[in-house]
């Protein structure tokens, strides 16, 4: 399985986000059932404590990165 991630801050690469989602829609209609996709705006909280800057993760923006990677991995790893 394939996990692709769109950018944590789509709001500001929202044209760049939209095209990876759309290709990714599109190999999957085309028949890849292995591929998916997480929304990078999904890794982080909106609470802004998850980050140094607004964008590089601390310590609890990287859990919650992980959390937010669990359930998508899961179904990858359980897809036939």
């Amino acid at each position: 399985p394939i996990v692709m991630v769109g950018h944590l801050k789509d709001d500001q690469v929202s044209e760049r986000n939209e095209r990876f989602r759309a290709l990714v829609r599109q190999l999957q209609k085309e028949g890849d059932r292995r591929l998916y996709f997480l929304e990078g705006r999904e890794l982080l909280r909106p609470e802004e404590e998850g980050t140094v800057d607004g964008i590089q993760p601390t310590g609890l923006g990287f859990y919650w990165m992980a959390e937010a990677h669990l359930p998508v991995r899961k179904r990858a790893l359980k897809a036939k």
